[in-house]
């Protein structure tokens, strides 16, 4: 079970880091509420990303588990954001979640690595 939780961080973590260059637009470009869900997305991806990196250092089984399950949370934002009709690019969510299926095989080896690396570097 904990080979499946840390396989679900591995992939949530990396369609969230597809799905950020559209935050990041949609932060820029739009007004109103999709703004505002994408930097919610932007800043969640953050904090995600230092609670992760730290529990793969200094954190328990049950801390791992936590933050592994809390990459969905940048993505449900990016996500709600796209909801929104005025969202820019929003036919592209679609691409990018087949490209992050697609893409998903080939990376998984190297992606502990750079998430070890990153968590070395920080911690």
């Amino acid at each position: 079970m904990p080979n499946v939780i840390a396989l679900l961080g591995l992939f949530l973590f990396w369609l969230s880091v597809l799905w950020m260059p559209l935050s990041i637009t949609r932060g820029i470009y739009n007004r109103g509420p999709v703004q505002v869900w994408a930097i919610a997305s932007i800043f969640a991806f953050g904090m995600v990303f230092m609670g992760y990196t730290r529990a793969m250092m200094q954190g328990t089984a049950a801390e791992a588990f936590a933050w592994s399950v809390s990459w969905a949370m940048p993505l449900g934002l990016a996500l709600f954001a796209r909801s929104n009709p005025d969202a820019v690019y929003r036919g592209f969510d679609k691409y990018v979640g087949i490209i992050g299926l697609l893409l998903f095989i080939p990376v998984v080896g190297a992606l502990p690595g750079v998430l070890r690396q990153a968590a070395e570097a920080l911690w």
